[in-house]
């Protein structure tokens, strides 16, 4: 007679798995929102892409400092500006056991670019002609035209060969951390113990997914979560005490540190008032910035002035700033000629949203200006968005890398449905600058090149910057080695370790 029954057995493994959360080699981390597909090559929702950083590398890699480093490369070189070298570390295992080489790579971006896939992310390497291999460890991408961007979208995870769409459900990479998988709303994870960088100290990852912000809460003050990235809104931040790092109850630390993802308002160039300059002038200087970010996000941001924040190599400090100033903003609405206009503010149904669309409301009113507040369910507002059927709306980047995202934004030939600019912008001198640009790889004339664009466009307003949202990281005392970059990426978790708890 068997000394457990398979229902005891089956509870006493379950038991086993879900107590190793609670030991010194497992981190348990929470997350708000669904990872919506795991293959790199398709997943461009920013949930996925931070999973994609534990599976995968990528030929280079983010920098905390805005820039990119090799990852997977032992060297690159441009042999013409239409033609570059890539040399393959060496020893580099995928999670199967298999090494990587230049097949690898090269199925990567084939299958990617092939006419029957589907992918969003497809407009990123568009100036790739063919990759052509040279050896085990060398290949060699030649380009329809040259492209300085094309390096920043080489942090796109590689895939082994062969590997085709069920890597969307079971990932193989070459990342620090090896996906086992998922049940329900938490994903499963085991440190790589081949992983080329070195094993992480972190033997064990499992990541729920929680979309209610006070069940997020709760898990933490119940002990039942280790770490949490930017997914604890500034609301109950307030409620935890602190805004600087701060221990709370001996278990729990608090950290708010400068973030880029940037909130802004977009604005419809098309519409009869809004295309006018001194309008949007007047616009920007009734805004109170700074009580935005104390009211609305209590603290946990710092002033935007452009789509780059202050410490990217490409930002300019010529920005033209439109801080609050009454008087300025009253001026310029006399010199636009409008008396008792009425502005329709569309937003989703956040509260973030809603009380901004409150506060500018009130603001406008200071000047003259009457609003009408409509607010949608996000598909329903984002419909519209991308239709052009807006006046005013709040949005917000995220995780911007490149300076590029000026070109995607600002140049003429990118209104939609070819890119995001919704403004319907137009400047030519803007244009010719972007064209440029993109072919110069020389990082001197480039960041020059682009901090001009940058003042150019914050002269002429296509939209209106508000704030760059802080990174909120909330960890319990155990985890160690917490250091997040600016964009929030992931990384970080192959350098974490644990104190033992007693």
């Amino acid at each position: 007679m068997p000394i457990f029954g398979k229902k005891n057995f089956f509870l006493l493994i379950l038991l086993f798995i879900f107590s190793s959360f609670g030991n010194s080699e497992s981190l348990r981390m929470i997350i708000d929102s669904n990872p919506m597909n795991l293959d790199p090559r398709i997943g461009t929702d920013q949930a996925s892409q931070r999973i994609h950083q534990l599976i995968y590398n990528g030929l280079f890699r983010k920098t905390k400092n805005f820039y990119i480093e090799k990852d997977l490369l032992e060297n690159y070189e441009f042999i013409s500006p239409t033609k570059i070298l890539f040399v393959l570390k060496k020893g580099v295992y995928f999670h199967n056991g298999k090494e990587l080489t230049s097949k690898d790579v090269k199925w990567t971006f084939d299958t990617l670019l092939s006419s029957d896939f589907k992918s969003l992310r497809k407009g990123a390497f568009k100036s790739i002609k063919r990759i052509d291999i040279l050896g085990k460890y060398k290949l060699i991408f030649e380009l329809k035209f040259p492209d300085s961007s094309l390096l920043y979208n080489l942090v796109i995870g590689i895939i082994p060969f062969g590997a085709e769409k069920e890597i969307s459900k079971e990932p193989i990479g070459t990342g620090p951390f090896v996906f086992e998988g998922r049940e329900h709303n938490v994903l499963f994870f085991k440190a790589f113990s081949s992983y080329f960088r070195g094993m992480p100290s972190v033997k064990k990852l499992r990541i729920k997914i929680i979309k209610d912000p006070i069940t997020r809460v709760l898990t933490f003050k119940k002990g039942e979560a280790d770490l949490a990235v930017n997914c604890i809104p500034p609301d109950f931040v307030k409620s935890l005490k602190g805004i600087k790092s701060i221990i709370i109850n001996k278990s729990i630390i608090i950290k708010s540190t400068p973030g880029n993802t940037m909130y802004y308002l977009g604005l419809n160039l098309n519409d009869k008032y809004l295309r006018n300059s001194n309008l949007r002038k007047a616009l920007s200087y009734s805004i109170n910035y700074k009580e935005l970010i104390k009211f609305i996000m209590k603290g946990h941001a710092r002033r935007a002035y452009g789509l780059l924040p202050p410490e990217h190599w490409a930002y300019s400090e010529n920005l033209k700033k439109f801080d609050f100033d009454l008087k300025k903003a009253k001026y310029y609405l006399r010199k636009a000629g409008f008396n008792n206009i009425s502005l329709e503010f569309k937003c989703a149904n956040k509260k973030v949203s809603k009380r901004l669309a409150v506060a500018l409301k009130y603001y406008w009113s200071k000047i003259g200006i009457n609003v009408k507040i409509k607010i949608y369910e996000f598909s329903t507002f984002y419909r519209d968005i991308v239709k052009g059927n807006f006046q005013i709306y709040p949005l917000a980047w995220v995780g911007i890398l490149s300076p590029d995202i000026y070109i995607y934004t600002s140049h003429s030939k990118f209104i939609p449905p070819y890119g995001a600019n919704r403004a319907h912008y137009s400047n030519p001198e803007v244009d010719s600058l972007l064209d440029k640009a993109s072919e110069i790889y020389d990082f001197e004339l480039l960041k020059k090149t682009y901090r001009k664009v940058e003042y150019l466009v914050s002269k002429d307003i296509p939209f209106i910057p508000l704030w760059f949202a802080n990174n909120i990281v909330v960890y319990s005392k155990k985890v160690k080695n917490i250091e997040i970059y600016p964009s929030g990426e992931y990384y970080f978790l192959e350098k974490v370790s644990l104190r033992n708890e007693k």
